[in-house]
């Protein structure tokens, strides 16, 4: 056991590792330490892991051209089928004969497999590993933005490349399994004899099948052990007594040739072999090509290192902006990657739907922080979980609430996942003096759970109805919030400006609500990763020029004061599929610029887009 202080609240325990701090999450280190320094080196280390990307030979995509056809390497390793289709194929044949006959061929085109050398160049694509290095580039950029480094990653220079592939029988190998399949044969003819004798029937012993084969030693002593059980087997004599019904018997031989033919398709008897070849004639075996290619992305960072990684790096920052930068970047990539372990605070799947959500950075941090303060303090019956959410419509304020009334039920914050949605009208009754008590059902239904205001600046709005009503509602959610602390999370929505003007209805409703969530408007970049993903739900391909028109819609009624963010790319979407429809007939389900272009002449044009943005130009 030893001694660790949180970095970030200073909270310190005795433990025996590393770990996350149980009131905020981030994480502890031994004592005694420098703050700076560990702060500088958790930093480089953030860096350090998004500029070395693993690849693996899986992220290449070798394929061939066939009559305007790619043809996976996957699909020529398949010319022979593997052991659960001969099975299959063998045990479904439904007359003995059959089975037989079957059981024959399968073992003749499993020799000419093993026999036959196979040889096919490929082409190389390395898309895989071109997007998973520009996805990391985007939070690289971002990283580096906030460390004031101008510096950028150079481009990825990912070769073209072509590879050859081989197989070639072992030459010690194969003659062995060779004997093995002539076994096979035998084993076979003995099989089909005692069927016809004992009237018996192979296709009710598959069952025989599911006993593995288990391979020790070498490939050749394998081989040879292999073949010395098939030589007890096919000696072995099989006499039936006037009370045996031949089962055990046909079971053991089938045992033992299904177990054979498990051993052939897994041994190496067949050798294995690719090479590399890149655009300037280097050649590369299999087991250094991801070496080569890791190689050639880290060149790309040399002048970044020359600023990142030298001994003055952001010595001339104090503690509190260089933690701020800390707190950037371990929330730009990975906990994972960068080092920061979260084993009190496990992600359930309401989390993990949150941080599947489009953009939200900021929001997603704040959740976490709020989920390490909850877990910390649940036991004390103080717990002030009310929340304020500002930003425009279609910024994931009403998702976000089901989100979080989800984490706070996965991690036993709160007794329920219940998610109560309201308005102004859910709250205020038309009614003198009934409002407080309307208020109060719905503050009865919500609790254990979560009760999300929509547009809650419209409670303490003269503009709407009678303002003394909505003052009435307010006032009785205040003392609900006060009074059932740990029972229940108010969250309210809005406006940012409004809301302001709501919070000083009642002098103590800001100090009852202690966390505040800023939405921002989704950028260009996200509201295209929106787009997309509406698309891909729906089955539907989009081409590049009418993605780019839409887009530019989207630019234009930004300006307005209205803007709904993905509520009007869902919009958008919507009508630009209802249009394609009309075009097409429903004959496919590819959306081109024609579609788009329909859609902005159903709305008036451009002038339309104008009219609604108060006069903002097009272009």
């Amino acid at each position: 056991m030893g001694n660790f202080q949180c970095i970030h609240c200073g909270k310190m325990r005795e433990q025996e590792t590393e770990g996350a701090c149980p009131v905020c999450g981030y994480r502890m280190f031994a004592c005694p330490y420098d703050r700076s320094l560990v702060l500088r080196s958790e930093i480089q280390r953030s860096l350090r892991a998004l500029e070395k990307p693993s690849i693996q030979l899986s992220d290449l995509f070798l394929y061939r051209m066939e009559n305007g056809k790619e043809i996976p390497k996957a699909a020529d390793e398949k010319r022979f089928p593997g052991f659960e289709t001969v099975q299959d194929y063998v045990c479904k044949a439904k007359k003995t004969e059959e089975f037989l006959r079957r059981l024959n061929q399968s073992i003749e085109e499993l020799r000419g497999h093993l026999r036959t050398p196979f040889g096919k160049s490929y082409q190389v694509s390395v898309e895989s590993i071109r997007r998973s290095v520009q996805s990391r580039d985007e939070i690289l950029r971002a990283a580096l933005t906030a460390l004031r480094i101008q510096e950028r990653p150079q481009k990825p220079e990912l070769p073209e490349m072509t590879a050859d592939y081989m197989e070639m029988p072992d030459p010690v190998l194969l003659p062995m399994a060779e004997k093995t399949l002539d076994m096979l044969l035998t084993l076979a003819q003995k099989i089909g004899a005692f069927i016809r004798m004992n009237n018996l029937y192979g296709l009710e012993y598959r069952g025989a099948a599911n006993k593995q084969a288990r391979l020790t030693g070498s490939p050749a002593q394998a081989l040879e052990d292999l073949n010395g059980t098939l030589k007890k087997i096919l000696s072995k004599r099989y006499v039936l007594d006037l009370f045996d019904d031949g089962t055990p018997q046909l079971e053991e031989m089938l045992g033992v040739l299904w177990q054979s033919f498990q051993a052939l398709m897994k041994l190496p008897i067949l050798q294995k072999s690719c090479q590399f070849t890149l655009a300037d004639g280097t050649q590369e075996k299999e087991e250094t090509i991801c070496a080569v290619l890791q190689n050639r992305l880290e060149r790309r960072f040399s002048t970044i290192n020359q600023f990142a990684f030298s001994p003055t790096f952001l010595q001339e920052i104090s503690d509190e902006p260089l933690f701020n930068l800390y707190d950037q970047m371990i929330h730009l990539v990975r906990p994972e990657m960068c080092g920061v372990p979260r084993e009190s605070l496990a992600v359930g799947k309401s989390e993990a739907k949150l941080q599947q959500m489009i953009g939200l950075s900021a929001v997603k941090t704040m959740v976490r922080k709020i989920k390490a303060y909850a877990l910390a303090n649940r036991d004390s019956g103080e717990l002030n979980l009310n929340m304020c959410f500002l930003g425009h419509p279609g910024t994931g304020k009403t998702e976000a609430a089901r989100l979080i009334a989800g984490i706070l039920y996965e991690n036993e914050i709160l007794p329920t996942d219940r998610l109560v949605e309201v308005d102004r009208s859910g709250l205020v009754s038309q009614y003198f003096g009934a409002t407080a008590e309307k208020t109060k059902q719905v503050i009865a239904s919500a609790m254990g759970g979560v009760l999300f205001v929509d547009e809650a600046y419209a409670l303490g709005s003269s503009d709407v109805g009678n303002s003394d009503y909505g003052r009435e509602a307010i006032n009785t959610l205040v003392k609900a919030m006060e009074d059932s602390r740990g029972k229940l999370c108010v969250i309210f929505a809005g406006y940012k400006n409004e809301m302001e003007k709501m919070l000083n209805v009642n002098p103590g409703m800001r100090s009852r609500i202690p966390f505040v969530m800023v939405f921002p408007d989704y950028s260009r970049q996200e509201l295209q990763e929106i787009a997309e993903s509406m698309l891909e739900k729906r089955n539907y391909r989009i081409s590049c020029e009418a993605m780019t028109q839409i887009l530019d819609i989207t630019d234009i009624r930004r300006k307005a004061p209205n803007f709904a963010n993905a509520r009007e790319i869902r919009n958008i979407i919507d009508q630009t599929i209802l249009c394609q429809n009309l075009r097409t007939n429903g004959s496919n389900r590819e959306i081109g610029l024609v579609d788009v272009l329909s859609y902005i002449e159903n709305e008036g044009g451009y002038d339309g887009f104008n009219e609604r943005t108060r006069g903002y130009n097009v272009r």
